[in-house]
């Protein structure tokens, strides 16, 4: 089994908001590939819907504990299934130093994702597959902070172009590494 732990907040006023990209991609694949609605398993500190995907069972899980302690649910998990994070372990989140349109699948996480920098803590190493999906659509712009900018929602052109043409090719990419 694979888990792809997707990073954001709960609650309404995020749900939309570029720090729950990781949310957004799950809920565009859980819909996509006709997995179970998602369901609050609190074992877990997250939502959990389960599916198979190119003939392999996959765990989609949304943390609930919000980003900052996003570790919790990824440990919980692992240790729970008995799995390798290092080969069973997908972490798809927001990333400021991406464009908006641009992700990376990598292992190597960027500095200053508090999210994944919780994982890392919680799980006592750093070696897992990432899906980076950029969402700085500032255009250079830099008249509000980061941390600001992450909870502000995305446009509804942006959130189309994200379903439509970003989180296909985001997920062929992962794919292909999985």
């Amino acid at each position: 089994m694979k888990v792809l732990l997707g990073l954001g907040n709960p609650g309404v006023s995020y749900e939309k908001t570029r720090h729950n990209a990781g949310f957004l991609f799950l809920d565009q694949l859980q819909q996509d590939y006709a997995f179970p609605n998602f369901k609050l398993e609190k074992k877990f500190h997250a939502l959990i819907s389960r599916g198979q995907l190119d003939e392999k069972e996959f765990l989609l899980a949304q943390p609930q504990t919000f980003m900052n302690l996003s570790g919790q649910a990824a440990a919980t998990l692992i240790r729970f299934y008995r799995l390798l994070p290092e080969k069973d372990l997908v972490v798809i989140y927001d990333d400021l130093d991406l464009p908006f349109g641009e992700f990376k699948v990598t292992r190597v996480s960027p500095h200053g994702h508090n999210g994944v920098s919780n994982i890392i803590a919680s799980l006592k190493q750093k070696d897992f597959l990432q899906l980076r999906l950029g969402t700085d659509g500032r255009a250079g712009e830099r008249t509000i902070s980061g941390m600001d900018y992450v909870l502000q929602p995305f446009s509804p052109a942006e959130l189309m172009r994200l379903r439509q043409e970003i989180f296909p090719a985001a997920l062929e990419k992962l794919r292909s590494w999985l």
